[in-house]
């Protein structure tokens, strides 16, 4: 301890972990999950215990001996712990206004997407991609695709160039590189999984050159962070990994840190969607996190029209209403078949409602625009997916 103190007097840092075990080979590393910000936090905390301790207990006594004093007491030590708890700086918009005018600068070379490209350029034209800041809550009804339609936007920004964070709360790994690789190639997911002979070359030949890129696509599990991920490893593994976008799935696999036994869902998922919008806003890193819609949101899907596709009601998430609450954003789905309806019932960044139609192979992880030709006999008529798993962006 005594060297470690004096290469920083010396040299302003701590040894790093490979100058510590070279130096002492049998002292044993300890890998702490946890993000910087929380442990200092964390230290603070402790700190202001030690301190209000003592404090607590005087001035219980002085208040069964005279209760004015004891309120002149309170008045006193006041000011000294309002000292101790240290807050961020807010923002002038006045005197920080210079930041609002490079932001607008930027925006200025006639470009419509100040974001990441979602991959749908219809839904580029309503989000303007997705932001710095956003929180994204995908809803949909069980079993509809809620980890396929996350996965095809992380897909599309780590094709973008942009890192990816994704924590996977239950599927096999292989069974989410299988997704990736149709989503990014086309390959028929069936096919992959199943190990099918006639797309043996090309797909090793894919694999080879997709050992060549050098964007982090990152998947955690949850036995990677001991146990279901919660705010904190989730600050740790953004500090990490400095990922340019966090997917998260789902929502209902996280676990609450505020919360305690008992409680109601409602309570659990009002605590990490605050979490979330937080984070987001705190590492100018969108999240997009996937969640249920309840049993009310059950439809009839015997229909012959995609127009009369129901989505679910922001009024229909399972849980809380204080999901639509804290997200920036709330995309709402439902596919049946090839045909599936998007709308973006919440959006911060401009208008409300606003609904896509798309036809959707998700064995081929194509998701095209729902197209209708018009015919010289005044008929219409849907325009197929393409089969061939050619990317139809």
């Amino acid at each position: 301890m005594e060297q470690c103190q004096t290469l920083y007097k010396e040299y302003g840092t701590m040894p790093d972990p490979t100058t510590v075990l070279d130096k002492f080979p049998d002292f044993e590393l300890i890998e702490i999950q946890e993000s910087d910000r929380y442990l200092i936090e964390e230290m603070n905390e402790r700190y202001l215990f030690t301190k209000m301790t003592p404090f607590i207990r005087k001035l219980a006594e002085l208040t069964e001996d005279d209760s004015r004093q004891a309120i002149t007491y309170l008045k006193q030590e006041m000011k000294n712990f309002n000292n101790l708890v240290t807050y961020k700086e807010g923002e002038d918009l006045i005197e920080d206004s210079e930041k609002r005018l490079q932001e607008f600068k930027e925006k200025l070379d006639g470009k419509e997407l100040t974001g990441i490209s979602t991959g749908i350029k219809e839904l580029d034209e309503i989000t303007y991609g997705w932001q710095s800041e956003d929180f994204v809550s995908i809803i949909a009804r069980t079993s509809q695709g809620k980890t396929w339609l996350l996965l095809f936007f992380l897909v599309k920004a780590w094709q973008q160039g942009k890192k990816v964070l994704f924590y996977n709360g239950e599927l096999p790994n292989s069974v989410v590189g299988y997704r990736f690789d149709t989503l990014n190639r086309h390959f028929s997911n069936t096919a992959l999984s199943k190990g099918d002979k006639g797309v043996e070359r090309v797909y090793e030949k894919y694999i080879e050159e997709l050992k060549e890129e050098e964007t982090p696509f990152i998947v955690i599990k949850p036995r990677d962070i001991n146990g279901k991920l919660n705010s904190t490893k989730l600050e740790g593994l953004i500090e990490k990994y400095k990922p340019d976008i966090v997917g998260i799935d789902q929502i209902t696999l996280m676990a609450d840190e505020k919360g305690s036994s008992g409680q109601a869902s409602y309570l659990k998922y009002e605590h990490i969607t605050e979490d979330l919008y937080q984070i987001a806003e705190k590492y100018r890193t969108p999240i997009l996190a996937p969640h249920q819609a309840n049993r009310n949101a059950e439809k009839d899907e015997n229909i012959e029209d995609i127009d009369d596709i129901e989505v679910p009601k922001i009024s229909e998430i399972y849980g809380s209403d204080a999901i639509s609450h804290n997200c920036r954003r709330i995309i709402t789905f439902n596919k049946v078949d090839k045909m599936t309806k998007i709308v973006l019932k919440k959006n911060n960044y401009g208008k409300d409602n606003q609904e896509l139609l798309m036809l959707w192979d998700m064995d081929k992880g194509l998701l095209k625009p729902y197209l209708k030709v018009d015919k010289s006999d005044g008929k219409e008529e849907v325009e197929s997916i393409n089969e061939s798993g050619v990317d139809l962006f």
